[in-house]
């Protein structure tokens, strides 16, 4: 992975959700309590971990419906990219000292075509840091949980991987936690459409 501002440059960053919740280890009550999902940092690779079969055997002896977000198991490439801020966000008042619509009003109004060719740029993706993206609403506009103010990880929807209905799941930090290596207070949130 190449080296992002403050984000951790060795050992292991687990992101766990509970398949077996019907919302997937999401609480709309309280989205950075711990209970459905977990967020751990691993400074090294030393501890000894389950192996796929053990995990797989683990899986076999649960009873109920079981919907996994991921099936299967990858392993991420990165690189860096350049991303548009260009949907209503958290974000996008922080650039632009306003909403989305109040600011994009008057870009719609002087050349819709030109709106639209910009608008094409924005896409999800799996990534770490950058700007997220949303099929409903930015969960932090609006409440106290804005303080949360980078992306630590975005999961979308794609081949083997499936948040709802082509949805998309966030993990958001403080800035100042994640120099820290702190992540017992991470935001969690995922919707689709």
């Amino acid at each position: 992975m190449p080296d992002l501002a403050d984000f951790p440059t060795t050992g292991l960053l687990a992101f766990y959700v509970d398949y077996f919740d019907d919302l997937t280890g999401l609480d709309f009550d309280n989205q950075t309590k711990q209970n459905g999902f977990r967020v751990l940092y691993f400074e090294t690779m030393d501890a000894v971990s389950y192996s796929e079969e053990e995990q797989d055997a683990f899986f076999e002896t649960m009873n109920g419906e079981f919907y996994p977000v991921v099936r299967g198991v990858y392993r991420l490439r990165g690189e860096m990219t350049k991303q548009v801020i260009l949907e209503e966000s958290y974000d996008f008042e922080r650039a632009y000292g306003g909403t989305f619509y109040d600011v994009t009003d008057k870009w719609t109004n002087e050349d819709s075509k030109k709106f639209d060719r910009l608008y094409e740029l924005v896409s999800s993706s799996n990534q770490l840091g950058g700007t997220p993206f949303f099929t409903q609403i930015d969960p932090r506009i609006g409440k106290e949980t804005a303080h949360h103010d980078t992306l630590l990880f975005q999961l979308d929807s794609g081949d083997e991987i499936m948040w709802g209905d082509m949805g998309v799941g966030n993990f958001f930090i403080h800035r100042e936690d994640l120099k820290q290596r702190d992540f017992t207070n991470v935001m969690y949130n995922w919707d689709c459409y």
